[in-house]
């Protein structure tokens, strides 16, 4: 079975399979668009027209030339070289043939394609074509239940899992990748729920079988026996799907109590976090849904997954926007809890929150569930709102930013420590680390660094670069074995030139939960 099948997955495939087996000749339509749009003799079309448009192009030309040579370099006999030179460049120069189109290749540029039609509208015949499809993908041994789905040969995975060419692997791997069968199977769901409209089935109603025709009751009874059948199948899979899942999931509850014990650095955690392939589900789901309910659940979704493994939400936000961010949170908490007193006319600023603070308005109002209890009376919170909105505003633009560097990275200027580096390897280090701290706020191995400063030295190592330096140890910190981050210092370790990032406390300064 390719991917990690959900049980609703498996549910969906299993209906889908029993309604093409109860009703195949409803079904033919998408059959022939599967054979006319991705066969052999259409595919090869397309790359015979390929051919025959650059076959005469120089650079294709100057190509198979620069293959032949390739091929021919070790052979010294002059003749030998020139007959074989001629060899490789007439075949290589030779148009298309129907034996270059294997039948896992029409399976594999059909999935590319019909996988591609997520949030399109679906025709029945399209809409069939992709159900034919998801059941020849989930199902190994479909082909044996009947012709129809026997349309690009025995391809995939056999029943007992094995491998038997590249063509199966291709076919049964191209939605190994759980984002990808993700958005697979949201394209299946789309044909089936098309295919169940009443405006859809004008076609394919035609096909079903009368079940008020008593003249012919063996159809009835031989359907009876075929479901029941179906049913006892689909339970054995379903169960026994449910009994691996249940043990995959006591496994990662065994694993998440081990990293909860603090034996994983916070770089090996965002790397173990990383692998799960529920990361790679939400983000593939963030850049597909640009709704704000959408993302507002991914969002949330999120938020559990780094409570999970133990990570900080933001980890690199500066003072400035972390209060800007806890007041947006606040003015949040305080629209759910009286939503009449904004209707009244409140401030310009709770209306329209600030740009900073409308970054983080996304995520703080999905991953909160419900709002707390109001930490003020709401007058005295609006007025203190409004001094602490009025610092956020001025320190953004009065103060220096609290790191910042030269062009070339010699001098840097690193929340009130000023350091010079020498120009080539310390320079061309601290750059590289800059850039991973700004993009993600993790660090790099030494090996990566190497390779931005020169990747011909193999005898880099930052200890020796950075000997005797300042900012070794304290810009500049080890994160595991071989790795490197920038570090920003502990406000109450900074340089006491710098500004603090702070108002002045006051008693009733309101405090939200970090969420």
């Amino acid at each position: 079975m390719a991917g990690n099948y959900t049980p609703d997955d498996v549910t969906l495939l299993a209906s889908i399979r029993a309604d093409i087996l109860s009703r195949s000749d409803g079904y033919q339509e998408g059959a022939r668009f599967l054979l006319a749009e991705y066969g052999p003799e259409r595919l090869g079309w397309h790359k015979l027209t390929t051919w025959e448009r650059y076959k005469d192009h120089p650079v294709q030309l100057e190509s198979h030339r620069s293959d032949a040579e390739y091929a021919t370099r070790f052979i010294e006999d002059v003749v030998a070289r020139r007959v074989r030179f001629g060899e490789v460049l007439a075949e290589a120069s030779a148009p298309p043939t129907a034996k270059d189109w294997s039948l896992g290749r029409c399976v594999c540029a059909a999935i590319n394609v019909l996988k591609e039609s997520h949030g399109e509208e679906h025709h029945d015949c399209k809409a069939k074509a992709i159900l034919l499809m998801a059941v020849m993908l989930w199902d190994a041994g479909a082909h044996m239940r009947h012709p129809i789905f026997n349309l690009f040969g025995p391809w995939g995975a056999t029943a007992t899992g094995d491998i038997e060419s590249i063509s199966r692997w291709a076919a049964a791997s191209i939605l190994s990748d759980e984002a990808e069968l993700r958005r697979w199977m949201d394209t299946v769901r789309m044909a089936w729920a098309a295919l169940q409209a009443p405006t859809s089935r004008g076609q394919s109603a035609q096909n079903l079988p009368d079940r008020n025709d008593e003249s012919k009751p063996w159809i009835e009874l031989e359907n009876a026996a075929k479901q029941q059948v179906r049913i006892h199948q689909e339970q054995v899979a379903i169960a026994s799907f449910l009994e691996v899942e249940q043990q995959n999931t006591a496994e990662q509850q065994r694993l998440r109590d081990w990293i909860r014990q603090d034996h994983l650095d916070y770089d090996q955690r965002v790397a173990l976090m990383q692998s799960d392939h529920r990361w790679a589900t939400l983000k593939e789901r963030w850049k597909a849904n640009p709704s704000f309910e959408q993302n507002a659940d991914v969002a949330g979704e999120i938020h559990a997954l780094h409570r999970e493994y133990s990570i900080p939400d933001e980890p690199r936000i500066n003072s400035s926007d972390r209060l800007l961010w806890w007041l947006k949170r606040q003015r949040n908490v305080y629209f759910d809890a009286a939503p009449e007193k904004f209707n009244e006319g409140a401030p310009s600023y709770l209306a329209e929150p600030n740009r900073k603070a409308r970054d983080f308005a996304l995520e703080i109002r999905a991953a909160r569930r419900g709002a707390p209890p109001l930490p003020a009376p709401l007058n005295d919170a609006l007025a203190e709102w409004q001094s602490l909105y009025d610092w956020c505003l001025t320190a953004d633009s009065s103060s220096t930013p609290d790191a910042t560097h030269s062009t070339d990275f010699v001098f840097v200027r690193w929340f009130g420590t000023e350091y010079t580096f020498a120009k080539g390897v310390q320079s061309s280090a601290i750059e590289a680390l800059w850039k991973e701290w700004q993009k993600t706020g993790l660090g790099l191995h030494q090996d990566s660094i190497r390779q931005h400063v020169d990747d011909e030295r193999d005898d880099f190592r930052m200890d020796v670069a950075f000997r005797n330096h300042p900012a070794f140890g304290t810009m500049i910190q080890r994160c595991g074995d071989g790795r490197y981050r920038l570090v920003a210092p502990e406000k109450g370790n900074r340089a006491a030139g710098a500004q603090s990032p702070l108002p002045p406390k006051k008693k009733s300064q309101i405090r939200g939960n970090h969420v």
